[in-house]
């Protein structure tokens, strides 16, 4: 927390009087009799606890070309997601170093105090051991659900038609949460109010992307969710997340074993242990969550996540983190070189994926490691009442919990209708909520063959010890022109001397420069928006077009969105898919679709670096200084390291 915020409180929703609206009758996944539409309907909205009672106009008529199914009214309250107890699984690893002691105190725990100099937790952890010293061929590699032959065959004894991981599903289940909280604002309460949130109560432009994955056919009716890696390349971060989270839950001793000097040392039994593995089953899925931590005294089942997160300068420009790693993070608040800066970032970029990913684990919270690459400067525990409160506006978990089982349900009744449509085989998925006044959610399926999905998968991946390669042979160009440069005194690489310069004398960069242009289009439907197909094939492709849209219900109360549910409280939705007809159509949403998922991640050649990156890699530049001019005042005396006293 970066200020005393006073608790939210739990608004009860406004019950109407029956006279004004009828309760909607709902059974839980029963398909409601088709109605004939009445010309006006009345509709409750409640915002900011203010009871609202407006009048609607008639209803629209129906789009041609479109096939529109009746209404199906859900209910979430009495579902269950069923954990699997697998037996025999290695027990799930502590943190090291006492650095437990951050689960039980709020807000960040800094790992030297910037003041007194004074070490928290041992100084051992503060240095980052390169990732092209550590020995990646010790620790197991990643294994996607089409991989994993375990995951397939509990699928098989436990009825199972859909298997899936937390790294291939979440994408997709984000697009829910924007469909079913109609956009929800985010929730800023636990920044401090000198921080400039600026116009940006939004998630940010790459998080809003629509989202790709593969339904690939296993053969017994099952298939399995991998996420789509067209655009995926192997950075340096995905290699820390693996280093780190050895460094943070095993003691020094054990973790330098896994360094390429010492991984001999390893016995055959540390080499092959597989990781452990929370599965849980929901409808006709069968979900894994890998697990990283446990401190028993958490509530529920002890678990929490393990998070990586580099600095600002770093996730800018990860291709070339280098020149953003001498980033540092000095105070607890502000726009730039703080811990609330990137809690800020977190919240607008990661905090929806995040707690999908402890829900669908089974888990309590996030521990989070702020680093540059080269430093760790603190730490974080990050309950999911925490995260609720920023995503949902609720520190109770009964909202998210519920939204989670509707998403889940919902994505089960899509993916069932697209392998109907296309049985026995693989398919390629695009999905996305445009940024829209009455939320609509698009849902393209495409058939494809294995070959094709291969051959997509592969594209532009590296092996890590290539990818090791290109990250020694990059540091090493750049500490070769460093020192042509401090021979020459003329700077070199991505910015001259008037590009510093420039960067310096820039007014400073709102928050809301941090995002690209966004396309938002006023209605739901299939109508090509400007160069929203730029770049794609005009070939025909044979594909399932479907928009879903929603009504929420509090009580039988038609709300916008759900602000707050308590026991009583009972929150009931129904939802229509709607199918384009016309192949044309069709073809044109599938190639906006990959053209606005394509746009914010494509890299031009020659593009000058935004103004925004050019002021971090100036902060980073005179970091480096600082950082030095640190270590040199700490040389010339002990470290000093906090004791947690004993109690007797």
């Amino acid at each position: 927390m970066f200020l005393n915020v006073a608790r939210s409180r739990c608004i009860r929703q406004w019950q109407a009087p029956r006279n004004v609206l009828k309760s909607l009758e709902c059974h839980k996944y029963t398909t409601a009799k088709p109605q004939k539409p009445s010309k006006t309907s009345k509709t409750v909205r409640l915002k900011d606890s203010k009871k609202l009672l407006t009048k609607s106009a008639k209803t629209k008529k129906k789009t041609p070309n479109l096939s529109e199914d009746s209404a199906v009214c859900i209910s979430a309250q009495d579902d269950q997601i069923l954990a699997l107890n697998l037996e025999g699984q290695r027990p799930v690893r502590g943190l090291s170093y006492g650095l437990d002691r951050v689960l039980f105190n709020p807000g960040i725990v800094q790992l030297q105090d910037p003041r007194s100099r004074v070490f928290n937790f041992d100084p051992y952890l503060q240095k980052i051991s390169p990732v092209t010293k550590f020995d990646f061929d010790v620790i197991g590699g990643f294994i996607t659900s089409s991989e994993d032959k375990t995951l397939e065959n509990l699928a098989r004894k436990h009825n199972k038609k859909y298997i899936g991981s937390t790294s291939s599903m979440t994408s997709a289940l984000s697009h829910f949460h924007y469909l079913l909280s109609a956009w929800r604002p985010l929730n800023f309460q636990h920044l401090s109010h000198s921080f400039p949130t600026g116009n940006s109560p939004s998630f940010t432009q790459i998080t809003k992307n629509p989202a790709s994955i593969f339904l690939r056919f296993k053969g017994d009716g099952v298939y399995a969710i991998d996420a789509d890696k067209e655009f995926d390349t192997e950075n340096v971060l995905s290699l820390l997340g693996q280093t780190m989270e050895k460094l943070l839950t095993l003691p020094q001793s054990q973790y330098e074993k896994y360094q390429l000097e010492n991984s001999h040392t390893l016995d055959e039994a540390t080499r092959s242990a597989p990781e452990t593995y929370h599965y849980s089953v929901f409808g006709d899925f069968l979900m894994r969550s890998q697990l990283d931590a446990h401190d028993s005294r958490l509530p529920g089942s002890g678990m929490f996540d393990l998070k990586t997160r580099a600095v600002v300068a770093v996730r800018m420009d990860v291709e070339n983190f280098h020149l953003g790693s001498g980033y540092q993070i000095k105070t607890r608040t502000g726009l730039y070189e703080s811990f609330e800066r990137e809690y800020f970032d977190m919240i607008r970029a990661a905090f929806l994926k995040y707690s999908l990913q402890v829900r669908m684990g089974g888990m309590d919270g996030i521990f989070v490691a702020f680093h540059n690459t080269e430093k760790i400067f603190g730490f974080q525990y990050i309950s999911i009442n925490e995260m609720d409160t920023a995503l949902h506006g609720n520190p109770d978990t009964r909202l998210g919990d519920e939204e989670f089982k509707f998403s889940l349900r919902i994505l089960n009744s899509l993916l069932n209708r697209a392998t109907e449509r296309y049985p026995n085989q693989s398919l390629r998925i695009h999905i996305e909520t445009r940024e829209t006044q009455n939320a609509c959610m698009h849902f393209v399926a495409e058939p494809v063959s294995e070959e094709q999905v291969e051959q997509i998968q592969q594209g532009r991946a590296l092996s890590t010890k290539e990818f090791l390669k290109k990250i020694h042979q990059k540091l090493s160009m750049a500490k070769e022109d460093e020192s042509v440069n401090e021979t020459n005194d003329t700077p070199t690489g991505e910015s001259s001397v008037a590009e510093q310069d420039q960067a310096v004398n820039e007014p400073e960069p709102t928050i809301e420069q941090l995002e690209t242009s966004q396309d938002v289009d006023s209605s739901c439907t299939d109508q090509k928006l400007p160069d929203d197909t730029e770049d794609c094939s005009v070939t025909e492709t044979e594909c399932i077009a479907l928009s879903v849209k929603v009504k929420n219900y509090v009580n039988g109360i038609s709300v916008i969105r759900p602000s707050s549910l308590d026991e009583h409280d009972k929150w009931t939705m129904s939802y229509s898919v709607t199918e384009s007809e016309e192949k044309a159509k069709a073809n044109s949403l599938y190639k906006s679709l990959k053209t606005r998922r394509k746009r914010p991640l494509r890299r031009r050649e020659n593009e000058k670096p935004h103004p925004l990156l050019r002021q971090l890699r100036k902060l980073s530049k005179d970091g480096e200084e600082w950082d030095a001019n640190q270590t040199i005042l700490d040389s010339a005396k002990r470290p000093v390291v906090y004791q947690v006293p004993v109690i007797e």
